[in-house]
């Protein structure tokens, strides 16, 4: 019974992160597509410095390959130790809030993997 509980568990978790992503691949893809069509240079950027909290080799990928699949991010390097990601980003409004849905990508990855 608990086995079947958690595997129900995790295809739920599967689900709402797949929808989720989707959403921010496709919110960043409007954006982008705006910028070309309607160029007036507000691309700001900035390299972050993003520390994880993840602890398998399996959810760092993920972390890192995610990130990069997103239009205007691309994924750098990785830290030898695994725990830290430096991140370009081509929109930066404001920082913490990039940051922020960078957080809230770690924490689907923990739920899935």
């Amino acid at each position: 019974m608990k086995k079947t509980v958690a595997i129900l568990l995790r295809i739920l978790r599967l689900t709402a992160f797949f929808f989720w992503y989707i959403w921010k691949i496709a919110e960043s893809s409007i954006i982008l597509s705006y910028e070309i069509l309607l160029p007036a240079l507000r691309v700001k950027q900035a390299i972050i410095r993003l520390n994880t909290n993840l602890e398998k080799d399996i959810q760092v990928m993920a972390m890192f390959n995610l990130a990069s699949m997103t239009p205007g991010t691309v994924c750098m390097d990785i830290s030898d130790d695994r725990k830290t990601i430096y991140i370009h980003l081509m929109y930066v409004r404001d920082p913490q809030k990039n940051i922020d849905e960078l957080y809230k990508l770690e924490r689907y990855i923990k739920r899935v993997f």
